[in-house]
């Protein structure tokens, strides 16, 4: 995942070119290189010419045998006033190509768009290759934002979602400090969740325990979602917030203090219940905990890559790595 700052116009183009190299590396074919751009284009100009400059998030999707590319536009710009309007086709950023995000809904896979008057507005836009036949939401709908702090190459937090027709086991992992050292942390917990995923979370928890000692070690919360059982189990050390939300409510997941890899303490599997169509977030330190869901209306309804990508523009530490990760159920 990458974000690139965009307040000039000399940055779009950069933004673009990025897009099509990313398409060439996909296996994207020149029509869908070319809607790609357009909308990187699109999504750039308007951050430009409307939003009063903000950060484009690219992000290579892979999902069973799908590959995809997705676009993440996000300012905290005046918004838009007549959202009805801004989607219909020929209503057009002025001087830009393509044709203003109508066109941008018309050319994505999936699109999503989410603003609010004062203050600002996160368009979401994914494409994928072929007929995207093998990109097929599972049990439960996931999207998350993930980006190291400014400045580094690597990132110290990391996620990974596991989905069976039972259950959605979901990982988040915010190693000590960020740069190397952390993103050593990230890595080795992505290969023991690789090879772990079958066990709940509990026995994950330890089995990351064990992967990451020697590491400066990390702060990490598992939960497993249950449908079926209408239920959440779920086990954490130190502070990696989780919260589930039903509507506007929300209950936050209880952790424990200490370090996995380091000085975990003895972990109890808690539980509490999975509503119908409710939702989990989970998230790291980089982002603040002090949201509130009724200060944003209408957002619980959104993609969860573009409740992510709100999240982190408004409650973003800017001294760390960032990570938030959504997940909604299904319901019947």
């Amino acid at each position: 995942m990458q974000v690139y700052q965009v307040d000039e116009s000399s940055q779009v183009g950069m933004v673009r070119r990025e897009v099509a190299r990313l398409c060439r590396s996909l296996g994207f074919d020149e029509s869908l290189t070319g809607k790609a751009t357009l909308i990187a284009t699109e999504l750039g100009t308007n951050l430009v010419k409307h939003g009063g400059g903000g950060e484009v998030i690219l992000n290579v999707l892979h999902r069973d045998e799908a590959a995809g590319l997705e676009l993440l536009s996000l300012d905290k710009g005046p918004g838009i006033e007549d959202p009805g309007r801004a989607l219909r086709n020929g209503f057009s950023t002025a001087g830009s190509l393509g044709g203003g995000l109508g066109s941008v809904r018309r050319l994505a896979s999936e699109f999503d768009m989410y603003t609010r008057t004062g203050m600002g507005t996160g368009v979401l836009a994914r494409l994928w290759k072929g007929d995207g036949a093998g990109a097929r939401d599972g049990l439960c709908k996931v999207g998350a934002v993930n980006l190291p702090l400014k400045g580094e190459e690597r990132c110290g937090d990391t996620w990974a979602v596991y989905q069976t027709g039972s259950r959605c086991v979901v990982m988040v992992v915010d190693g000590l400090g960020h740069g190397d050292a952390a993103g050593e942390v990230a890595a080795r917990a992505r290969v023991c969740f690789a090879a772990n995923h079958e066990e709940d979370p509990v026995r994950l928890l330890q089995a990351l325990h064990e992967a990451l000692r020697g590491t400066r070690g990390a702060a990490v919360l598992v939960a497993e979602t249950l449908p079926g059982r209408r239920e959440i189990r779920y086990a954490g050390v130190g502070n990696v917030e989780g919260r589930v939300l039903e509507g506007t409510q929300g209950q936050r997941l209880v952790s424990r203090n200490g370090i996995v890899g380091f000085q975990m303490p003895r972990v109890q599997e808690m539980s509490t219940r999975w509503p119908p169509r409710g939702m989990l977030i989970m998230h790291s330190d980089g982002v603040g905990g002090r949201w509130d869901p009724s200060d944003y209306p209408g957002l619980v309804s959104r993609h969860p890559t573009l409740i992510a990508g709100i999240l982190y523009r408004d409650h973003q530490r800017v001294r760390d790595d960032s990570t938030v990760v959504v997940v909604k159920d299904r319901g019947p």
